[in-house]
């Protein structure tokens, strides 16, 4: 595994700010429990799908593949 970089941490920052951002309207739509269960489970999500791609990655893990 490679050393973790500031573009690394900027690249797992885009999403955790996302869900931050929508886990108060969410509250608001759905209530306590139904606005906490997405962070709840997205956010360990994040973390599988950046550690799996700097895995399998190891060279120009954020670039692009269509």
């Amino acid at each position: 595994m490679r050393k973790i970089t500031k573009r690394d941490v900027a690249g797992l920052a885009i999403p955790a700010v996302l869900l931050i951002a929508m886990t108060p309207i969410l509250i608001h739509e759905y209530g306590w429990l139904g606005g906490l269960i997405f962070p709840v489970t997205a956010i360990p999500f994040v973390l599988w799908q950046w550690i799996s791609r700097i895995r399998k990655y190891p060279e120009d893990t954020w670039r692009p593949r269509f």
